[in-house]
């Protein structure tokens, strides 16, 4: 594999909280990076390799230096088509999984929370319906759940109904129907045993 570089052309970040919000203008879409994936993003110049980026993450967040870790994290890159060359990245079925990953990290004393993780929403265009709840409400509420599954990966990993709901309220958030989003996520939550969000 060529050392990994990630799209910058078309794509605006911002640091918020723990988590990088990256918005790529081409796609319409907005991907919550935790901060695995965060600080992979940032190093992936096309200049460091593989195991120079896993120093990076295990120097600034005390993940072991581990290249899978970096692996799996340049898949969820690619997916999210936030790489210039996703063809470099070997395939899903090569790589370790997520759970693997969530495995081997918390064997080392690792948080969980470390495990490379994106979630993505389609920015909804001022065409797209409204309704009760504001599409900066429902963007805030991903923003809450994102952190929520973060926190507990492992319980949200094991729950097929918190899965669906999450995507069920992706695609509402698409479909600019904010109200049956927060319903969605609520529902994840529940799944999850955590409060609601309002």
């Amino acid at each position: 594999m060529n050392n990994p570089s990630t799209r910058r052309k078309d794509v605006v970040s911002e640091t918020v909280g723990a988590e990088t919000i990256v918005y790529d203008k081409a796609s319409h879409r907005a991907h919550s990076l935790n901060q695995t994936v965060a600080l992979v993003w940032e190093s992936a110049d096309g200049v460091r390799s593989l195991d120079e980026i896993a120093g990076i993450l295990h120097r600034n967040l005390g993940v072991p230096e581990d290249r899978e870790v970096v692996l799996v994290a340049l898949q969820e890159l690619a997916e999210a088509g936030l790489l210039e060359k996703p063809e470099d990245v070997q395939p899903a079925s090569v790589l370790m999984t997520r759970r693997q990953v969530a495995r081997r990290l918390a064997m080392a004393g690792a948080s969980a929370a470390m495990v490379p993780l994106i979630a993505t929403v389609l920015a909804p265009t001022p065409a797209m319906a409204s309704s009760g709840t504001t599409q900066q409400q429902g963007y805030q509420c991903f923003e809450e759940v994102v952190a929520d599954i973060e926190k507990y990966y492992q319980k949200f990993e094991g729950s097929p109904t918190a899965q669906q709901d999450l995507q069920n309220a992706i695609q509402a958030y698409e479909s600019g129907n904010y109200n049956a989003e927060v319903k969605d996520l609520d529902g994840m939550l529940a799944a999850l045993g955590l409060p609601p969000l309002q």
